[in-house]
């Protein structure tokens, strides 16, 4: 079981640490609008401005997925969606809102338990639970076992869900969750297996194949190949790194674990010349001048990587990231010595078999 003060942060955390830049949001926001006022010009069809509509929409929801204007957008994207008659599509953003939707739910259920209101949240987890809903199941079961609850209650509860015929995408997930809450364990491989197999063209299906392929790298085998642009402007690719160990770091400004112990991660690496070690560090936000500004005022001699996609750019997915800092070491001939860790000391203790002739 978590302690109260893990969950309090578990359910907090990400709502207080990743602060957005306001003026970067109300300016996009700005944008978008203005960017939607110049499609009704020109006479075009409306089913025409509404695909340059959607684009728009999934553009700004890419830059800022969880602002506080990310439901309006959504709300006007499954608008667009219906006008062009692609039901799935709007499907899957109601899926979107209705899942934020619980989320803030669960997180009152929570705030009320902690003041003491113990009968009140009892009755929102309770009558959520009644939901004849396998999304709402889902989630439920997700977020009571993050924070502590029942964990037998809760894993019948997803596995309910996936053994009910019906909704296959609501299958796929919940098994995708039930992954991802193995996922440091021996259950985590045999359940993406499963999920893969089971539901291959679902969105949880695909999402499951490319995190079973990052889950599979172990020390040893060969690190995948990867090409992504640096922040200076020049293409940086896996094969340029072969003869000199690499370390790809993950971290962001808005992560202060990312930074706390950078001094202790310069000295670590600082007995290790350009020629036998090159470092990658990964910005994981959605500001990319931000990391070129710390990574200036530091002077910090790596190559940095932004791409302005927070936990999904290009190396975050292929390692498949989600939390920071996190430390991938591959060795001269390209093989992989830590598949990741957020452990300086481990990556400390690696460094020389890393870059060992």
């Amino acid at each position: 079981m978590l302690r109260a003060t893990v969950c309090v942060a578990a359910l907090f955390l990400p709502v207080c640490v990743r602060a957005e830049d306001p003026e970067r949001l109300a300016g996009d926001f700005v944008v978008l609008a203005r960017s939607l006022s110049d499609l009704g010009g020109g006479g075009r069809a409306l089913a025409q401005r509404q695909q340059d509509a959607i684009l728009l929409y999934e553009d700004f929801l890419l830059s800022h997925p969880d602002s506080a204007y990310s439901a309006k957008v959504r709300w006007s994207l499954f608008a667009s969606y219906v006008t062009v008659e692609r039901r799935d599509k709007a499907a899957q953003v109601l899926d979107d809102l209705q899942d934020a939707l619980l989320q803030d739910l669960l997180r009152v259920a929570f705030a009320r338990q902690r003041l003491g209101g113990g009968n009140a949240a009892a009755q929102i987890l309770e009558g959520l639970e009644k939901v004849d809903d396998a999304a709402t199941r889902t989630r439920v079961a997700q977020y009571m076992l993050t924070v502590g609850g029942d964990a037998k209650k809760y894993l019948a509860m997803l596995q309910d869900v996936i053994d009910k015929p019906g909704d296959e995408e609501a299958r796929a997930r919940a098994l995708l969750v039930k992954a991802e809450l193995f996922r440091h364990g021996p259950e985590s491989v045999p359940l993406l297996e499963e999920l893969v197999k089971k539901f291959p063209r679902t969105r949880a299906g695909r999402d499951g194949a490319r995190k079973l392929d990052a889950a599979r790298l172990a020390p040893g085998s060969p690190a995948p190949p990867f090409a992504v642009a640096a922040a200076d402007g020049s293409t940086l690719t896996s094969e340029a790194l072969r003869g000199k160990a690499h370390l790809i770091f993950f971290w962001s400004t808005w992560s202060y674990p990312s930074w706390r112990r950078l001094d202790e991660l310069k000295e670590a690496l600082g007995a290790y010349g350009p020629d036998a070690l090159a470092v990658v560090a990964v910005a994981c936000e959605d500001l990319i001048e931000r990391p070129k500004e710390f990574f200036a005022r530091e002077k910090l001699p790596w190559t940095l990587v932004a791409e302005g996609k927070e936990w999904h750019n290009t190396l975050a997915l292929l390692y498949d990231v989600n939390s920071l800092p996190y430390y991938v070491l591959i060795d001269r001939k390209g093989k992989i010595v830590i598949p990741g860790t957020t452990k300086l000391e481990a990556l400390a203790e690696a460094l020389p078999r890393a870059t060992a002739e």
